[in-house]
């Protein structure tokens, strides 16, 4: 799964990751080797020759600092190749390195806090790339071994049965292109920066299974015949069927309704949401990602494209829902049930940054709110009122509210917003 973010003519492309890390097991010289759609022999990186202790101690990985304390939630490594091979770009800049990896970090807790399942999962983060041409960064995990059928994907194995399918290698890669202008902070990114944060968010999903493997032709990427992602399950065409049917699956109607631009993905709800499916097909973009395009007022951080200067730092409720369908056990407060083909609620399209917060949070929305009805509220990780603008001083302008969090202690927080039509729950990290 990879991603190339612009709005100006990049497209998320994950097609040429999906080939290399996609490999069947085969017996050479009476030596099982693992071998590619390229046709390459692929190995784990020497690195994992190391115990994990070993890695941590010299710096090449790093564990989930809450790993001894988390008792309902995943846990992760992220073992970074830059520092591996001493690249001193990308995650070993000597002065952009750490943020990097703090921001890197900051993503995936974002994401493991919403999941219930107490399994784990290893990223490879792998040497970055320099070169500010193709695509920002590319993601995507290693597929479960299967014949046909639809892969539940190395990450969430790993994560909901707590079953390692390839203990040699990581469940999942990611790499960066750090060529391009990029905004390597929790701050909003200037005009002509790409948002690190909001890529890095974007790629971890697609670790988690957040992706397709539909062929222009409607056959597999993968070069198995009858052998899908689960979240290729869940497709249904524009007259609502299924995509997909039969034992082996395969296309159920005409290959025209992968260019439709009308496919949906149907949670295990029975709500929908917009699948990005455009004429002429997307190599690598289609069928992987949501369509923001056609969902008034709603920003998907699965949008195939992000510009410069805006960021997409928060899962909208629908992208939390195509999780759950796949298996992840997921906190009742990110669910709803609503479609978001159906005109959304002002609230739903609020963005809060910086997040992580040190002094200050801002909450923006895109639609006009009712001030006189608006009522913000913060509460801290055991549902106790730290913040109540009825109460507490609030900078409002039309269209974003400033709150001071200077006060607030480190930890986790829920921002809850009511306009009195609806109610939406925000999660923020004070640091």
């Amino acid at each position: 799964m990879s991603t190339s973010y612009s709005q100006s003519g990049i497209q998320c492309d994950n097609g040429d990751l999906l080939k290399k890390i996609t490999f069947t097991e085969t017996e050479i010289n009476g030596e099982i080797q693992y071998i590619n759609l390229y046709g390459d022999i692929v190995k784990p990186h020497p690195v994992y020759e190391l115990s994990l202790e070993e890695r941590v101690k010299k710096g090449y990985t790093v564990v989930d600092p809450d790993k001894n304390s988390r008792t309902a939630r995943p846990t992760y490594t992220l073992t970074f190749l830059d520092t591996v091979d001493n690249t001193g770009i990308g995650f070993d800049d000597p002065s952009l390195g750490s943020i990097r990896r703090q921001i890197l970090e900051s993503a995936l807790t974002d994401i493991l806090t919403m999941i219930t399942n107490t399994g784990f999962v290893d990223i490879q983060v792998n040497a970055s790339e320099n070169e500010g041409k193709g695509a920002l960064a590319s993601a995507g995990p290693y597929p479960t071994p299967a014949s046909t059928g639809y892969s539940i994907g190395s990450v969430a194995k790993h994560v909901i049965l707590g079953k390692d399918p390839y203990p040699t290698f990581p469940d999942a890669e990611i790499t960066f292109d750090f060529g391009y202008n990029w905004n390597n902070s929790t701050d909003y990114p200037d005009f002509d920066e790409y948002d690190m944060y909001s890529v890095a968010l974007h790629e971890l999903v697609h670790c988690f299974g957040f992706t397709s493997y539909l062929a222009p032709d409607g056959t597999s990427v993968v070069g198995e015949d009858g052998y899908y992602t689960l979240f290729d399950q869940f497709l249904i065409n524009s007259d609502y069927t299924n995509l997909l049917e039969g034992d082996p699956p395969g296309l159920s109607t005409e290959t025209g309704d992968l260019t439709s631009n009308a496919l949906r993905f149907q949670f295990s709800t029975g709500s929908i949401a917009p699948v990005y499916s455009p004429s002429p097909y997307t190599y690598g973009s289609s069928c992987s990602h949501l369509d923001h395009g056609r969902s008034s007022g709603v920003t998907y951080v699965m949008h195939p494209s992000i510009s410069t200067g805006t960021t997409g730092r928060i899962l909208h409720a629908d992208e939390i829902n195509v999780l759950s369908s796949l298996g992840y056990g997921i906190e009742s407060q990110y669910l709803y049930t609503g479609l978001s083909d159906l005109t959304p609620s002002n609230l739903e399209n609020i963005q809060i940054y910086p997040n992580p917060a040190t002094n200050y949070i801002k909450l923006i929305w895109n639609k006009t709110i009712n001030h006189n009805a608006l009522t913000i509220k913060i509460n801290n990780i055991i549902g106790k009122e730290v913040f109540n603008s009825n109460r507490d001083e609030i900078f409002l302008r039309n269209n974003y509210v400033i709150i001071d969090t200077n006060s607030l202690p480190n930890g986790i927080y829920f921002v809850v917003i009511d306009d009195k039509e609806s109610t939406v729950t925000k999660r923020i990290i004070k640091k």
